[in-house]
């Protein structure tokens, strides 16, 4: 399949400033949209319609991270264009195809209620539909126009709020606000993100079979890296369920809502970055040094005052969000930053060595923080309760921080950078 580009529009490549803030502004009002979607649905059609969306959504958990296989942050470091922007795509397609096999075998095993099935099957549409925007966006990345990309999102995450509260409410049914979420990200793929890559280049839909090993031999370690940080977490959130109880455990996640939005800012404040860091990187030792060390400075400047303003206010905001009850528990939230903070170093840190070429420190790395979870986590969460969640995950996320910059020093000392 070939779709040629449409010229007449004048592209040029946006500074990095503009890029941060348009993708940091529009993808945190798209997970925003996402997050508040979770609570409209309790007013809209009930708790048990909120069941059926948390179930759909752990579905859809599993369905991502195959199909998205960590690709976005190699496609976007290849600046020397190893492989064409529609191999990537032809990639992601196929991905996605075995990504949809292996989660309909996974709920066929797991699901044991068939009334799950619809609710599951419109949140795949929509997540296969996220797919393939992440892929386009990584192409608007590597040519530095990442306006594109939080214009896109800002309006994605207006429309599914709407589409799922209209679908929800009409029909009583969140099934149907799930579609009602799907079909104008839909939309907005084919008539905004498709048109928009066409300006910028033609996608020659394709991929021979030495390129898809190629690429997927390459993203492998990057996916099982991804896959045991996420364990990680589970694994501490999982035995404390399990300890203490779902209510507790709920308790727990309601105060870390806060928390997610520095790993999410960090995480779309240095996204813009990997492009011209891999640049950099092409162009010569001295100026690659000089720019992570800039860009290093700025994230953890960003992320250092995203923490403060949560740390200050997070009692106001999570008994305006949960009610009194949950807000006398705040003490938790000051580790929960910690914690936060390193799992946002520990992503910038790993797709930096990417970026260098580098793809099996990050999978070292997340090896060493499960090992640590797993030998830690019963004794921490036994004594310490609750905040032992957020005492193993510093611990663990700990030594990967550690591993990871003793790693990057050496890569400057090899590529004789110091």
């Amino acid at each position: 399949m070939y779709i040629s580009k449409v010229n007449g529009f004048n592209t040029p490549p946006q500074s990095a400033a503009r890029n941060t803030i348009f993708n940091l502004i529009g993808c945190l009002a798209y997970q925003g949209c996402q997050w508040l979607v979770t609570i409209l649905v309790v007013y809209i059609a009930g708790f048990e319609a909120s069941g059926y969306l948390a179930f759909a959504m752990a579905i859809g958990n599993v369905f991502l991270p195959l199909a998205t296989f960590n690709l976005r942050t190699y496609q976007v470091s290849d600046v020397s264009d190893n492989y064409s922007h529609g191999c990537y795509f032809a990639f992601r397609v196929r991905m996605i195809l075995f990504a949809l096999v292996a989660t309909c075998v996974y709920s066929l095993i797991t699901v044991k209620d068939i009334s799950f099935v619809p609710s599951i099957l419109a949140y795949l549409l929509f997540k296969i539909d996220e797919s393939v925007c992440d892929v386009l966006s990584g192409v608007d990345q590597r040519f530095q126009r990442m306006d594109y990309i939080g214009v896109s999102q800002f309006l994605r995450g207006v429309l599914l709020l709407a589409g799922f509260s209209v679908g929800a409410y009409v029909s009583g049914n969140v099934t149907y606000g799930i579609i009602g979420m799907w079909l104008p990200c839909f939309l907005m793929t084919v008539f905004y993100d498709i048109p928009h890559v066409r300006r910028l280049t033609d996608l020659d839909i394709i991929i021979r079979r030495s390129e898809f090993v190629d690429i997927f031999k390459s993203c492998l370690p990057l996916a099982i890296s991804a896959l045991m940080f996420s364990l990680t977490t589970t694994i501490a959130r999982q035995l404390f369920g399990n300890t203490y109880g779902a209510e507790q455990l709920g308790i727990y996640a309601s105060i870390a809502t806060p928390a997610i939005l520095i790993q999410a800012a960090s995480r779309y404040l240095y996204a813009p970055l990997l492009t011209p860091l891999a640049l950099a990187y092409r162009d010569g030792c001295s100026k690659l040094k000089t720019t992570f060390c800039r860009y290093t400075s700025r994230l953890v400047s960003a992320t250092v005052f995203i923490g403060l303003v949560l740390f200050f206010f997070a009692p106001q905001l999570l008994n305006l969000l949960f009610g009194p009850s949950v807000s006398k528990l705040a003490i938790v939230f000051d580790l929960m930053l910690l914690a936060t903070f390193l799992n946002a170093f520990i992503n910038y840190l790993s797709d930096f060595l990417v970026v260098c070429e580098d793809y099996r420190t990050p999978l070292f790395a997340s090896i060493i923080s499960l090992v640590v979870c797993c030998i830690f986590v019963y004794p921490f969460e036994l004594f310490i309760g609750m905040n032992g969640i957020n005492v193993t995950l510093i611990v663990s996320y700990g030594c990967s921080v550690v591993f990871l910059v003793f790693k990057v020093i050496r890569r400057f000392a090899i590529l004789k950078c110091m």
